[in-house]
């Protein structure tokens, strides 16, 4: 829990995923003024919209992906694509409890490397 707290106060959490702020590009910049790492919690809904990554600017060390059985869909491709394109050292972690298809699936462009499988089958 210590180190939980040490890294909130070292960081600027913007919360996305439940409050939609129009301001939201200024608080992502805003941490480097205040010296700060930036941790942003977003859905995929919100961030794709209206393709609204174009706007950061801010460097991305990691992005994590819950459910990214869902980045098959046209509009996460094109953020993987941009987000790849953009940042290409970009860490990216995926899960998803749905099964991969036994078909070429074209989010191995964006997570070409599986590291643990589990199944209970």
């Amino acid at each position: 829990m210590l180190k939980y707290r040490k890294m909130l106060r070292n960081s600027i959490v913007i919360r996305l995923d439940t409050i939609k702020n129009k301001n939201w590009v200024s608080d992502v910049k805003s941490a480097s003024l205040w010296n700060k790492s930036r941790i942003l919690i977003v859905n995929r809904a919100f961030l794709t919209s209206k393709s609204r990554y174009n706007r950061i600017k801010e460097n991305i060390d990691l992005v994590i992906h819950d459910e990214v059985h869902t980045a098959t869909n046209n509009s996460s491709m094109k953020f993987y694509d941009w987000l790849m394109n953009r940042f290409p050292k970009v860490i990216r972690i995926g899960f998803t409890a749905t099964p991969p298809t036994k078909s070429p699936n074209i989010f191995n462009r964006a997570f070409p490397k599986i590291l643990s499988r589990y199944s209970i089958y």
